[in-house]
């Protein structure tokens, strides 16, 4: 069995190809509870408030900031 994790596809071995797999699956559920969070939290209270700068700023962190990632 241990020849299968040892196998090279590409210059990488199974084994790197799944930790990197791994590492981004995690990555994109981190972002997702980091949005869920923190997007929500600071959307109620851009609510709140009277000024739509905050709003835009939220609009702006939604659209542009959160893809980049």
């Amino acid at each position: 069995m241990n020849s299968f994790w040892e196998r090279v596809y590409c210059g990488n071995s199974v084994k790197d190809w799944l930790i990197a797999v791994a590492i981004i699956l995690i990555s994109l559920v981190a972002l997702r509870l980091i949005k869920k969070i923190a997007i929500v939290r600071l959307q109620k209270l851009s609510q709140k408030t009277n000024t739509t700068i905050d709003d835009f700023l939220m609009l702006l962190i939604e659209r542009s900031v959160l893809p980049f990632f």
